[in-house]
């Protein structure tokens, strides 16, 4: 499901003329061997432009750029979505609005074309997710700043359970019996391996 996404958003740029064949399957290649997104991998690889690609995805989804630094994110936004979901999918809820008596849940995230991600946010949070385009970088950078995890600590709170509960969610659900410490110990994990967290800051948390 996830490569489909990925050859989807592939073949939308070689449609557009943005990048060609030989480019998609190098980056392709690059993204089996390193892991990330195809989108990250064409921009580290020089194919495009990351400020050529943002724009394209807000072209083609009809989306708005969002300047993250400029947002104040209120702790109520915030604790809609776990800091582990943010750093999971690199997104970030930045506002709630009612639109037409629903409350849409708004996110910044750089890969409209992950859909999955977007339901599972859906699903969590039991809002409808709209999703504005921002960097990677200042999404990441805010995800920090936001859920304070450059102190070490997390100031959102665990998304309220939905009362529905299917299969694919039970591990999700039975995580939640774990202690403070044992949810500490998976974030800071998570953390290192996708290089937010550096050894440096691993010595300061724990002290």
């Amino acid at each position: 499901m996830t490569q489909d996404k990925k050859m989807r958003l592939g073949a939308m740029l070689i449609k557009a003329g943005v990048i060609h064949e030989f480019q998609l399957n190098s980056a392709l290649s690059f993204q089996r061997q390193l892991g990330g997104r195809l989108g990250a991998s064409l921009i580290r690889l020089g194919y495009l432009t990351e400020e050529k690609l943002l724009q394209f995805l807000a072209e083609q989804f009809s989306l708005a750029r969002i300047d993250l630094d400029a947002q104040i994110i209120s702790p109520t936004v915030l604790s809609l979505v776990p800091v582990e979901k943010a750093l999971e999918f690199s997104l970030i809820p930045f506002a709630l609005k009612n639109i037409k008596g629903t409350e849409y849940l708004f996110v910044a995230t750089s890969d409209p074309t992950n859909i999955s991600a977007l339901d599972e946010i859906k699903f969590i949070t039991g809002h409808p997710v709209l999703p504005a385009i921002a960097s990677e970088d200042s999404i990441i950078a805010a995800i920090k700043r936001c859920y304070d995890l450059e102190q070490g600590t997390i100031a959102a709170k665990p998304a309220k359970p939905v009362s529905k509960v299917t299969p694919l969610h039970q591990t999700r659900v039975a995580a939640k019996t774990l202690s403070t410490e044992e949810k500490l110990k998976v974030l800071v994990k998570l953390l290192i391996e996708k290089k937010i967290l550096s050894k440096e800051d691993l010595e300061r948390f724990k002290g």
